[in-house]
């Protein structure tokens, strides 16, 4: 993960300014979280800066936390779709090398996104998926996060949980839990809108994609 996080900043002239500013965003947002394990505590640069490196240029701060938790989801056909649940539906799924199929199932694209929750037990992995969902042009990942793009008032929120980095390691569950909770506006405090919500979960040649969606898909109805 460190190598490829060296080549993807030799690349394109990124510094850990870059990657702070994935890990500051994920402390920002796990403040409104009250089951993320840094929930009210902040990260400085110079803190972050300073902090031990483990395999360059991830320091101690770049990896995710391992938590002990549990979480379940209930899965069913529409048609069984118990009266008065609040469902969010999946309009599209893909795997690893196939990104634009999300998109091709869903009849949606990266502007439909009102919310985008992508893995990051390394902080450079975002980058990865902003870029291969074409959400930003190669390259340019880093300058839509350290812009403020990615905040909750931005173009499109990301990880508004505090995602693995904030909460805590769940192998992806929490940024299931949270595209559903944006999905059908259930998000309290740190919900941005009810609609299309992106997950990505897993590491590169591992990851999977789904999208949530808080109306049934038409060719459903």
């Amino acid at each position: 993960f460190a190598s490829r996080a060296w080549a993807y900043m030799a690349r394109h002239g990124l510094t850990r300014e870059d990657l702070f500013a994935i890990v500051d965003l994920s402390r920002r947002n796990a403040a409104d979280n009250p089951d993320a394990l840094w929930r009210d505590k902040p990260l400085d640069r110079a803190a972050y800066m300073n902090a031990r490196m483990i395999a360059e240029p991830h320091c101690l701060f770049d990896c995710d936390m391992p938590v002990c938790g549990a979480q379940a989801f209930v899965m069913c056909r529409g048609d069984d779709v118990p009266a008065g649940a609040a469902p969010a539906w999946v309009t599209g799924w893909s795997g690893f090398g196939k990104p634009d199929a999300l998109w091709d199932m869903s009849g949606r694209g990266p502007g439909d996104l009102t919310s985008a929750q992508l893995y990051d037990g390394f902080s450079s992995m975002v980058w990865d998926w902003l870029d291969g969902f074409g959400i930003t042009a190669p390259g340019k990942a880093a300058a839509f996060i350290r812009d403020g793009h990615g905040a909750r008032d931005g173009k499109l929120p990301l990880n508004t949980f505090g995602g693995a980095l904030g909460e805590g390691r769940l192998h992806g569950m929490g940024h299931l839990r949270e595209a559903y909770l944006q999905a059908t506006g259930r998000a309290g405090p740190r919900l941005v809108r009810p609609g299309p919500a992106l997950v990505q979960v897993g590491p590169f040649d591992d990851a999977s994609f789904v999208l949530l969606e808080p109306d049934r898909p038409r060719a459903a109805q």
